[in-house]
């Protein structure tokens, strides 16, 4: 069952099983290249604090997210900056129904991501709030993610957390797939930045 659904049925959320068994604990988050290309561009948006889901499959201890999408119209929401994590369920159980065919079964919602008002990179005390709000909703767990991102000098940044067996936010190591994709975003983060000078 997608997670979007047992979210709209009120099932208790549950690790979905590999074929050869458990899935193991997540260590790392793995962003492909689109992802962090959209990520940057979402750092460029005028609007205030924004957020959206994350898409992806978990292969080992690494989440591999392959779309991080928005939480689809701002009209669907209210204007309180809590709804950074409200969730329409309309929207992502279609936008889920669609990538679970397209890939074959494999990716799901796997969390959220979000950037402060500034674009830029905060205290983590302020993430580990964001995150407890999250886990109160329902959204992270020790399998489902929450990915901040921000501008730390002129380079995109990004952290992920997730809730370890205390029930705090654990800080995940990060993995742009694709060196050289780095290297161009922090050109490009530089470049547009210099621009807005």
């Amino acid at each position: 069952m997608m997670r979007a659904e047992q979210r709209e049925y009120w099932s208790a959320a549950r690790a979905v099983r590999e074929p050869d068994g458990e899935l193991e604990d997540l260590s790392q988050v793995a962003l492909s290249p689109s992802v962090a290309r959209s990520l940057q561009l979402q750092l460029d948006s005028p609007a205030r604090l924004r957020g959206g889901l994350l898409f992806g499959e978990q292969r080992g201890d690494t989440l591999h997210v392959m779309l991080a999408s928005t939480l689809g119209r701002s009209a669907w929401y209210s204007p309180s900056r809590n709804a950074v994590l409200d969730v329409d369920s309309r929207f992502i159980l279609g936008r889920s129904e669609a990538l679970r065919e397209i890939s074959g079964g494999t990716t799901d919602w796997r969390g959220n991501w979000l950037m402060y008002d500034d674009s830029q990179l905060h205290a983590q005390r302020k993430d580990h709030r964001w995150f407890r709000s999250g886990q109160r909703l329902g959204l992270f767990d020790a399998r489902h993610v929450l990915l901040v991102v921000g501008w730390e000098g002129s380079c995109l940044t990004c952290r992920a957390y997730r809730r370890d067996v205390d029930g705090q936010a654990e800080e995940l190591a990060l993995n742009y797939e694709g060196v050289e994709l780095v290297e161009e975003l922090k050109l490009s983060g530089s470049a547009s930045r210099l621009r807005d000078a």
